[in-house]
């Protein structure tokens, strides 16, 4: 934290210390004097923590929260909880439980160790205290019965869940019953608490301070002395510790007085030095403690305690006459009337023995009725845990049951498969025998299959040998087209030009038939060509030498281009038109050139048998299927439906005696499988002829 913000927060906490503080003024003034001038963390957190202590229990809460925040702030985890576990003693008495329940939620913001999870498990169990402190008895009894059956027929394998099962049934077994079973639960606590990590452990001084009460209560007065000898020694622990970080005014004088005087009023188990030594233990703290003084003078009862033990009868007698109806006293009264009757019988004061003795006796009557009570309901508890664990025994023998049924089953299963086994061994002992002779006739057949592989490595030499003269001549073949290509387009280029030439020299009035002539050779030049290119690009492609060359195309632009490519083509008479002209464009990702190779074939194919009517090229874009649907759709003599899947096949043809060589619509196919397309003839068309190139969007 930076000193500007030290001295802020330190500013902020000297107000609220203003107003709250009712410590004597010397030691309020010095505590504000050595908080101003505090430099470092640690120096602070020592100082507030003093003005913590010395603060009344009425007016801790707010200094508490503050030094907590002051902790969270410097990432001080120990202090933050130290500082919830002291708020949640400050919280016992409020009517909510909201701000236990916002405690508990504090410590997940402290990261783990075996301090947070005490931590939590004690504010846990501070909460079920409150809880049942405030429930009704019908609640009370109803939790009761859920804890046990949680606690007995649930039982957790985490040692902190475990005690706060534990605990928590301890909590609401004591609001019902101090006798046995409490006492046997409680054993059981105590074994499970001292497992814990033993440097710092509030449950054991939760633990004890609630046992010596009960055991004292129950007339247990060795198991009274044990548990308070062991809590005062967690107490001496506490402020050791304290006093080592600094905590000049922490103060245990309640702690060590009610221990002293509980210890006291077991005398009868105690040997004349522990008896004096408790007794100036409490004259000591009296003496330097002013509530503990007056705390003594109002109730005496450490006062009878002490003239009991030490035999001072006739003292204690008149101290017990006039403490015995005072109100600060009246859960002690049977105890006060039953040492009068001690004293009154020791001294031999027959009258107010008689009259202890009466009204003791009215006290033991209430008290029986509320032992009865108390019994009943104890051996209702027990009842019910009996239950419980006859359930569970139950449960036990029924598991039992099934896992001696399991293994009877397993038994079975075990001869079944021994004989299996044994029925596997004559099996294989025959399979061994018949395999011995089968062996001698695979020695036979390997050899002849080794005969025969070898063949078949002659053989599969001589096929490589025949696909690579194959390959070889497929290479001349193409080779041999491609240079045939290049030798007749020479001279078909001479032809065309000097044709024209012809037609150009002669005169107008004489030109209308040589232009036909011309017309014709040149047709005919380009049938050749087209002849030639089929021939090279079927090959290709089937060889697989012909590689697409996809970039991004403009569909209007492929299309226009078909057009006016084949359009000089057609019949005269047959009108050719693109229906999406003037669309709105799409681009689509392929070669263009093959795709309008494709559209020029198949406009081409739809000129030479259509002789009237018109040849439309069209495309429609599928986004739902991801596709462009082309269309070529004529008005010629269509395609016999026996016809519509062979025509696609190279060298078929519809009519043997029409132009073409057969290899453009066996083109178009290979293209449409390079683009991992579709071209086919649609089957719903009467009117001629419709081609669909179908390409993929990619």
């Amino acid at each position: 934290m930076s000193r500007l913000k030290l001295f802020l927060f330190v500013t902020l906490l000297m107000m609220n210390i203003n107003h709250l503080l009712s410590a004597p003024i010397s030691v309020r003034d010095s505590l504000q004097r050595e908080l101003s001038r505090s430099k470092t963390v640690a120096d602070s957190l020592n100082i507030m923590y003093n003005i913590f202590d010395i603060t009344p229990r009425k007016d801790q809460k707010e200094i508490g929260n503050e030094l907590y925040e002051f902790a969270k702030a410097n990432k001080l985890y120990d202090v933050q909880l130290d500082i919830l576990r002291n708020l949640s003693n400050l919280y016992l008495i409020a009517p909510s439980d909201s701000m236990h329940k916002v405690l508990i939620a504090e410590t997940e913001l402290v990261p783990e160790s075996d301090d947070k999870k005490m931590t939590k498990l004690f504010l846990e169990i501070a909460l079920n205290a409150k809880q049942a402190s405030n429930a009704t008895e019908a609640e009370r009894q109803y939790r009761l019965r859920e804890l046990m059956k949680e606690y007995n027929e649930e039982p957790s394998n985490d040692l902190y869940d475990r005690i706060r099962q534990l605990f928590n049934l301890c909590i609401y077994l004591g609001t019902t019953t101090h006798g046995e079973l409490y006492v046997d639960y409680a054993n059981k606590l105590i074994n499970l608490i001292n497992r814990l990590p033993q440097e710092y452990n509030p449950l054991r001084n939760m633990y004890y301070s609630q046992m010596g009460p009960i055991y004292t209560a129950n007339n247990q007065y060795v198991q009274a002395i044990a548990a308070d000898k062991e809590q005062l020694k967690i107490v001496k622990e506490l402020e050791k510790r304290y006093r080592s970080q600094g905590r000049r005014y922490r103060n245990y004088d309640a702690n060590y007085y009610n221990v002293y005087r509980r210890m006291l009023s077991n005398y009868s188990v105690l040997s004349p030095e522990e008896i004096e030594d408790y007794n100036n233990q409490i004259n000591a703290i009296s003496r330097r403690n002013s509530t503990i003084r007056n705390d003594i003078m109002h109730n005496q009862r450490s006062t009878i305690y002490y003239l009991m033990a030490t035999k001072r009868y006739k003292e204690a007698l008149q101290l017990l006459k006039k403490q015995i109806d005072n109100p600060v006293n009246a859960s002690h009264k049977r105890q006060f009337l039953k040492l009068m009757m001690e004293a009154a019988g020791a001294i031999n004061d027959k009258e107010s023995l008689l009259d202890a003795t009466m009204a003791y006796n009215k006290q033991l009557e209430e008290y029986n009725k509320l032992k009865a009570a108390e019994i009943y309901k104890e051996l209702q508890i027990r009842f019910d845990i009996n239950e419980l664990r006859n359930r569970n025994v139950e449960l036990e023998l029924e598991m039992r049951n099934a896992e001696l049924q399991s293994n009877r089953n397993m038994l079975r299963i075990f001869i079944i498969a021994g004989v299996i086994l044994l029925i596997m061994l004559v099996i294989a002992i025959c399979l061994y025998l018949r395999t011995r002779k089968l062996a001698k006739n695979l020695e036979k057949s390997r050899e002849k299959l080794q005969r025969e592989q070898e063949n078949l490595i002659t053989a599969q030499q001589e096929l490589i040998e025949a696909r690579n003269q194959a390959e070889s001549a497929n290479k001349m073949k193409t080779q041999f087209i491609r240079n045939m290509r290049h030798e007749i387009r020479t001279p078909l280029s001479a032809v065309i030009g000097f044709s024209q030439l012809i037609v150009d020299s002669i005169p107008e009035k004489y030109r209308g038939d040589m232009e036909r002539y011309s017309d014709i050779i040149m047709i005919n030049n380009e049938m050749i060509l087209t002849l030639i290119n089929d021939v090279l690009d079927t090959a290709g492609m089937e060889t697989g030498t012909i590689k697409l060359d996809s970039k991004p195309t403009s569909l209007q632009q492929i299309c226009s281009i078909a057009i006016s490519v084949v359009e000089h083509l057609a019949n005269p008479g047959v009108i050719m038109k693109f229906e999406n002209e003037g669309d709105k464009d799409f681009v689509l990702n392929t070669d263009a050139a093959r795709v309008e190779q494709v559209l020029i074939n198949l406009l081409k194919n739809a000129t030479k048998f259509t002789s009237r009517g018109s040849i439309t090229l069209g495309y429609k874009v599928d986004k739902e299927n991801k596709q462009v649907i082309f269309s070529v759709t004529d008005t010629g003599i269509g395609i016999p439906a026996d016809k519509m899947k062979m025509i696609f096949n190279r060298f078929e043809k519809v009519n043997n005696f029409s132009q073409g060589s057969g290899l453009g619509l066996h083109i178009c196919r290979l293209i449409a499988n390079m683009v991992n397309g579709e071209v086919c003839i649609d089957p719903n068309y009467r009117n001629g002829a419709r081609f669909l190139f179908i390409h993929p969007i990619s």
